[in-house]
């Protein structure tokens, strides 16, 4: 979640939030970013804020749950087959957008990397982006908005987001450690071989934080594409399920952390629930 967090306190959300709040919401908007991953999380944070059945987002209702899971009838990813947006999902968009929501106040088509689409297909997507309804939103994102239709272009709303994706923390001793932990702890016995070096509470905290990072990756290796052959491993093992329940063990083990728990506790609770969670999911495929 910490990713999603600093979207949502990011400047250029803010700027979109100030469409929301003053009742001017585009219905379609270009998200350039410096990164694809960046791109793609914002997207979310956005279908977040505009799906919340608070408004907040508050991660917590049915809606912000289906959403982080990306199980959500009305959010829409696409491309779905192939890594290239084609005409076959400019059909889909066209075949889909007069259906009404199912769960929500408005359906939301994400297209991701518009800017490596065919012309075919982005030329096929004017009229309807044009004349969709009015709880219809498209959210374009791309990179390169030299290789983005002008015609899709004058039809969006821009903007242009900030770089939200931390490298560095993935140097740190602490995500080697946790990634290394999540690799290895295949049952109950493990956990007494990390739990130790995990709960120490000079850096109890930051291995929090590096065991978020992993699962909000995992999820997005999950729901989106991720390049990196050790997550897409990782998240074999996961179901979108089980990582969304783990996410929401985490923020639990973090306010127990803030409320002085004893580190040793919390550790050894939270990687047996993993574990349970892990095998129960798995069960149920």
């Amino acid at each position: 979640m910490e990713i999603l967090k600093k979207i949502l306190e990011s400047k250029s959300f803010k700027n979109f939030e100030t469409f929301v709040k003053n009742n001017k919401l585009f219905h379609a908007y270009l998200i350039l970013s410096e990164n694809e991953f960046s791109g793609k999380m914002f997207c979310k944070a956005m279908a977040l804020k505009l799906m919340c059945e608070t408004n907040t987002p508050c991660f917590e209702c049915k809606n912000c749950k289906s959403v982080l899971a990306g199980f959500n009838p009305d959010l829409l990813i696409y491309p779905q087959e192939k890594s290239t947006f084609l005409v076959g999902d400019s059909n889909s968009i066209i075949e889909n957008v007069d259906t009404k929501p199912m769960q929500s106040r408005y359906k939301i088509f994400v297209v991701n990397n518009i800017d490596n689409a065919t012309v075919q297909a982005e030329n096929k997507l004017l009229k309807t982006i044009e004349d969709s309804p009015k709880n219809v939103i498209f959210l374009f994102n791309a990179v390169n908005k030299n290789k983005v239709l002008q015609t899709i272009i004058s039809r969006t709303q821009i903007l242009e987001i900030e770089n939200f994706e931390n490298l560095d923390f993935k140097k740190t001793s602490e995500y080697e450690f946790v990634f290394d932990l999540m690799k290895n702890m295949k049952s109950s016995k493990n956990v007494i071989k990390f739990s130790g070096k995990f709960a120490q509470k000079s850096v109890f905290l930051k291995n929090l934080l590096a065991l978020q990072n992993i699962f909000e990756q995992l999820l997005f290796a999950k729901v989106g594409k991720s390049n990196e052959m050790e997550i897409n491993l990782l998240a074999n093992e996961f179901t979108v399920e089980a990582i969304t329940e783990i996410c929401a063990l985490i923020t639990l083990a973090q306010k127990q952390f803030d409320a002085n728990v004893n580190t040793n506790l919390i550790a050894d609770n939270l990687l047996i629930k993993i574990l349970e969670v892990k095998y129960l999911w798995n069960l149920k495929k």
